[in-house]
């Protein structure tokens, strides 16, 4: 499921949750949300259920910078730009960087 919101400073933020088949606890998060530099970009991240909220441990868990876009942080751009990310295949590299860990 994809969420689009506007944040507090008036940046849109595309966000889209899916959980593992495996029944972990692990999550992979596909965020599109605004640069520091100008422009938008997209990342995906394996996070962990715990203690009520959300962890990611840099380094041991799976990250993926998927692209960036000079186009301005509109909510039509955030949405398109979104759009353009294979799920599956993302989800796809997740999993094969926990068996390759053996996780």
């Amino acid at each position: 499921m994809t969420r689009i919101t506007k944040g507090m400073r008036g940046h849109w933020r595309a966000e889209t949750r899916l959980a593992f088949a495996d029944g972990s606890e692990r999550l992979l998060q596909i965020i599109t949300r605004k640069s520091n530099a100008p422009g938008i970009f997209s990342f995906a991240q394996v996070v962990k259920r715990e203690h009520g909220g959300f962890s990611h441990v840099m380094y041991q868990d799976y990250a993926e910078k998927l692209g960036r876009s000079d186009k301005r942080c509109t909510e039509k751009a955030v949405t398109d730009f979104h759009a353009t990310h294979d799920a599956d295949a993302i989800m796809a590299r997740a999993k094969a960087f926990y068996a390759e860990k053996g996780r």
